[in-house]
């Protein structure tokens, strides 16, 4: 299987890894995103075994609670980035962070210009659907 095959496989496995930890339909319990590398998994072990049932939220929504703006930076390219880093919405920042993991399975290196150039690329694929499905 080459690089690029290997790749897909990961990520499919990786998007049914993360279905499967939530319920059917899961949604935000604060804004209703569905995206599953947005939303923060609801449970999580207690104290003896015991697990811990949270209201299911977004990753965002999260860190809002913690009271963080919700906007994070991101890196177009990874670290060490050519370009300054840009602010976005901080369920996006965690799908285009993802998306660059899989480039470094394929060899691409942080900061070079095909991984920036792929950065840019999705960040506009994927500002578009978000901005299309509402979120």
């Amino acid at each position: 299987m080459n690089a690029l095959s290997s790749t897909r496989v990961h990520m499919a496995l990786d998007w049914n890894r993360r279905l499967m930890r939530q319920p059917p339909g899961a949604a935000c319990t604060r804004c209703e995103i569905r995206n599953p590398f947005a939303l923060v998994l609801p449970m999580r072990p207690g104290k003896g075994g015991s697990v811990k049932k949270r209201p299911l939220v977004c990753y965002k929504c999260r860190i809002q609670l913690l009271g963080r703006s919700g906007w994070e930076l991101h890196h177009l390219g990874g670290r060490p980035s050519p370009v300054a880093p840009v602010l976005i919405d901080a369920n996006l920042h965690r799908v285009l962070t993802y998306l660059q993991l899989g480039w470094r399975r394929e060899g691409i290196a942080p900061g070079s210009t095909e991984a920036t150039v792929r950065d840019v690329v999705a960040l506009v694929l994927v500002s578009l659907q978000w901005l299309t499905e509402g979120k």
